[in-house]
């Protein structure tokens, strides 16, 4: 079946009252393989799930079933840079079921997901996430073995040693990529005596620096922050963006609130403090407005709903100097995920 995206354009953010006002170590890889390109574009999505009931769905219908038709990215020019946030880890031990547990571990053959809205496209994935670690060591090498093999750059998770960042080189320009959460942390491995990092967002204090001293060129930060189910960022928040962009960021992506978040232009700079759901199973905010959550009136249902089966996606162009387009669809995969 055929998912039907509902594209709208920035006019319909603002109707909303969302506005746009005008190291010294080698990062873990480096990816060359966009030089046919005089700059890129860099598009920006939200939350990515691939267990609980959209792995069921996989499970059933195959990964086919979900992405037929669904690809927000759709447009987008062949090697742009394709930038989202994986909540779900992949493990041999998944827990791909209808039933509403709230820790995540995705089938490895998800990654198909993955690689089919990234194809032809450099994917960088953020791993640092308060879901990153549901399936445990295993989930976290799992993740990193699933994605190196279908040649997908990551970010946010490492081994042995923390790695800050990673860049993609598009003549001779670096585009510095970090992720980092709330929750970050390093975790240590008994049986193999291995250490692993989740970068934390203090971390992103002192990487800034790092990726200066590093020239890059453009510094694109993923934070898995604040509030869920709220569109006004913290002060926290909003002193941890500014602080980044005062010390040389380009782009502040945010996510785990499930709903598209406030947006803000400081010094020039995008901040998106919650870019929402991008795939996921939330399909219970149509129902209506939740007590504590921020909500909006939905024209199509005619009623206020939170809205967790709304995507949320920008299109950044470079050289920067303005966010080329933002718009937002119904996650209509999130109707089939609904089914038994």
């Amino acid at each position: 079946m055929k998912e039907i995206i509902f594209i709208m354009w920035l006019d319909f953010l603002l109707s909303l009252g969302f506005f746009f006002q005008k190291p010294p170590e080698l990062p873990s890889h480096q990816h060359d393989a966009v030089e046919k390109i005089s700059m890129p574009t860099i598009y920006l999505g939200g939350d990515i799930m691939l267990s609980r009931s959209v792995g069921a769905m996989t499970k059933k219908y195959g990964t086919k079933h979900i992405i037929d038709g669904y690809n927000p990215f759709h447009d987008a020019e062949k090697n742009s840079i394709i930038f989202l946030n994986l909540e779900s880890p992949f493990s041999e031990n998944d827990r791909d079921t209808h039933e509403r547990t709230f820790s995540f571990a995705s089938n490895p053959r998800n990654i198909e997901v993955l690689s089919w809205l990234t194809a032809n496209k450099v994917g960088i994935i953020s791993l640092a996430n308060n879901h990153i670690a549901n399936a445990e060591m295993e989930g976290f090498q799992t993740t990193i073995d699933t994605l190196d093999k279908a040649k997908i750059l990551h970010t946010g998770l490492s081994k042995g040693e923390r790695r800050k960042f990673i860049f993609v080189r598009v003549h001779d320009r670096k585009y510095c990529f970090g992720a980092y959460t709330y929750d970050g942390r390093k975790y240590f491995d008994k049986t193999k005596n291995e250490t692993w990092y989740v970068n934390s967002l203090d971390d992103a204090k002192n990487d800034i620096f790092a990726m200066n001293d590093m020239h890059c060129d453009e510094k694109i930060f993923s934070l898995h922050w604040g509030r869920e189910y709220k569109v006004e960022p913290t002060d926290s928040q909003v002193k941890l963006a500014h602080f980044l962009i005062d010390n040389g960021a380009t782009i502040i992506v945010g996510g785990h609130s499930h709903i598209f978040g406030k947006t803000e232009q400081y010094h020039g700079r995008p901040i998106f403090y919650s870019l929402g759901n991008f795939i996921f199973d939330q399909e219970w905010g149509r129902d209506g407005c939740e007590p504590g959550m921020d909500c909006i009136f939905d024209e199509k249902l005619q009623k206020k709903t939170v809205p967790t089966y709304r995507g949320t996606a920008a299109k950044i162009p470079f050289p920067y100097d303005h966010i080329g387009k933002s718009w937002h669809w119904d996650i209509k995969v999130g109707k089939m995920i609904g089914e038994k």
